[in-house]
């Protein structure tokens, strides 16, 4: 009987281990997602993520602030993309987004020195822009 309760409890820690190594496998460092190159559906380079903002209320990503390729690489400007439209793509080894760069330059944006204050205002623009 003691042999069975001591098996069952291995087996439970194992079980258990086994499934906070895959939750591991489901986290990733912010510094692992800056600097990654985001691309049309068609493929074509946009641009890459600067930095994340964080809901601080709910714990989880809200907009990846993605600068942008300008002209020869001059007047980049960052966008903040809501980060339920960025998906990664192992192929491209980078996220995918949903609209070409023609969406882009009409999308809310600021200068790279400046830090918006997300308003009400300011995240229905963003919202309506992508997903409308």
């Amino acid at each position: 009987m003691l042999w069975s309760i001591s098996i069952y409890g291995a087996t439970e820690a194992l079980m258990d281990a086994q499934k906070q190594n895959a939750e591991i496998h489901n986290l990733i460092s912010s510094r692992s997602i800056e600097g990654t190159t985001v691309f049309s559906l068609e493929g074509k380079r946009l641009g890459s993520i600067d930095f994340l903002y964080l809901d601080t209320q709910l714990g989880n990503v809200r907009y990846a602030v993605v600068e942008f390729d300008g002209l020869l690489g001059f007047g980049c400007a960052r966008h903040p993309v809501p980060w339920t439209l960025l998906k990664f793509d192992q192929v491209f080894d980078g996220y995918v987004v949903p609209f070409d760069k023609q969406t882009v330059k009409r999308a809310p944006s600021f200068e790279s020195h400046a830090h918006p204050e997300f308003t009400p205002e300011f995240e229905r623009l963003i919202f309506q822009h992508y997903v409308n």
